[in-house]
Formats: C-alpha cells, sequence, structure tokens
C-alpha cells in the first residue's frame, strides 16, 4: 500500500480523525489567542466543503470551525471533531493538515454521518486538497472521497492525487476558507 508520512498509508493519515471518536487532547487549552497550529490551518478559521456535482447526504456546504487540535506525526495537525445530530443522524466533522513531508502539503475536511447502534454502515465524505492556501474566500479543488476510506480503490486514488494532482474523471469538491 503506497505511503506518504510515518510508514502510515495516506487515506489512514488524511482522515485519521475518522478513527478516531475521542475527542483530542488539545494541544492550545486556555490561550486567549489561537496558536498557529500550520501555515494554513489555524484555530479560529472556519472552511466550507462543498461537492461538486450535488450529493444527497450533504447541504450545499458544510461549514467546519477549527478548534483545539493535536499534533500528528511530524508537523502534522488534527483538529479537534464538531459532533452534531439531527434526529437518529451522528454527523462528525474533522480537518486535518499533512505538512510537507508527506510532499506535496495537502489538508483534508471529512463529514462522517452514522446512524444509531450501527444499524446502517457510517457515510463518509472527505475533500482532498493539495498544495492549500489559507487565503480568505478563495475555493480550493479537491479530491472526493466517499464511502469506505480503507477500500484499495480509495486509497489508490487519494494517493494518485495527492501525489500527481490528477483529478480526471474523479469526483471533485472544493474547500474555502470563509474567516
Amino acid at each position: 500500500m503506497p505511503r506518504l508520512h510515518s510508514g502510515l498509508p495516506c487515506a489512514a493519515l488524511a482522515l485519521v480523525s475518522l478513527a478516531s471518536a475521542r475527542t483530542p487532547a488539545p494541544v492550545n487549552p486556555g490561550l486567549a489567542t489561537p496558536v498557529p497550529a500550520t501555515p494554513v490551518l489555524t484555530a479560529g478559521q472556519s472552511w466550507t466543503m462543498k461537492a461538486d456535482v450535488p450529493v444527497a447526504a450533504l447541504p450545499g456546504a458544510v461549514t467546519f470551525t477549527l478548534g483545539a487540535f493535536r499534533a500528528v506525526g511530524k508537523g502534522g495537525a488534527a483538529f479537534e471533531p464538531t459532533v452534531t445530530t439531527a434526529g437518529p443522524q451522528r454527523f462528525q466533522d474533522n480537518m486535518f493538515y499533512d505538512p510537507e513531508d508527506s510532499d506535496p502539503v495537502f489538508i483534508a475536511a471529512t463529514r462522517l454521518i452514522s446512524q444509531p447502534a450501527g444499524k446502517v454502515p457510517p457515510a463518509s465524505y472527505s475533500c482532498l486538497v493539495r498544495t492549500p492556501h489559507a487565503r480568505l474566500n478563495e475555493a480550493q479543488r479537491g479530491l472526493l472521497i466517499t464511502g469506505d476510506l480503507t477500500q484499495p480503490a480509495t486509497v489508490k486514488a487519494a494517493q494518485l492525487y495527492i501525489n500527481t494532482g490528477a483529478l480526471t474523471g474523479q469526483p471533485t469538491c472544493t474547500l474555502t476558507r470563509t474567516r
């Protein structure tokens, strides 16, 4: 399986927050001014994720507001998940930054939708953006990943996109910093 960083598979690293249902221990608790976590993602920012082709389970856009973060790997950061519910569904929204040692830098935003008591397998929607920036209100196109993130075809598509930027024939999405 292709690997980008510290021997972990690309998809597992980019979507590390999915595997962790617990809230990470923040590395910036109680500070009046947010500590920059990365050159791109910082506590207090808001980002929107939107599929370029409508996806029934996603509204027009999903908003992520970044809070506390924890260090992951060499220079990476996983932001505390935001968890909300609507009826029987539970939504977990996460953002992750993988630094330059992954070659190139990328960010991932993920929405995990689960049903109570695991009646239906969770649905997962992620947007990966390679070589991201933090400029306000500029949509950044990336690869939309849906379904089982551990499937070999999914890992292969994510690896190909991160390494080459190739999106031909792949579903796409945008991440936009709004605050």
